[in-house]
């Protein structure tokens, strides 16, 4: 006799692309802990925690010494806004929850209002389907 099952899993990756702009110069920069591009400081990163059944959780850090005022926004795949406020921690430390049909594709953007130093952080999300069939000899 022969026991035959199918098991099929989900597989969500995110990818998070950094740019960091300067000025008029843009860097592309390594995902989740952006190392520091030529002429471009690197003090924020945006890390994936998870996923909640039906939304996404991010956290956001942003190492700001001088406490000067900083802007967070999250826009969606459409470039509408999801999420915009301004801060003036020296060590930020926030995390944002968002609808999983909201986190397919995200941009972090933080923005020192003096400075006007920009560092972008891109989310894309893609869904795999694997399918593994088992066949198994019983007796």
């Amino acid at each position: 006799m022969k026991k035959q099952s199918v098991y099929v899993m989900l597989i969500t990756t995110l990818s998070v692309m950094a740019t960091i702009r300067a000025g008029a110069q843009a860097v592309a920069v390594a995902a989740i802990a952006p190392a520091a591009a030529k002429g471009a400081t690197t003090t924020a990163a945006v890390k994936h925690l998870g996923n909640p059944p039906g939304s996404a959780v991010f956290q956001v850090l942003y190492d700001n010494p001088s406490g000067e005022k900083f802007t967070v926004t999250i826009r969606d795949i459409d470039g509408s806004t999801l999420y915009q406020d301004s801060y003036t921690d020296r060590k930020f430390d926030k995390k944002y929850q968002l609808p999983k049909e909201q986190a397919e594709k995200l941009k972090f953007i933080i923005k020192g209002t003096k400075t006007n130093q920009v560092q972008t952080f891109e989310v894309n999300s893609s869904t795999r389907v694997i399918e593994e069939l088992v066949v198994r000899k019983v007796g």
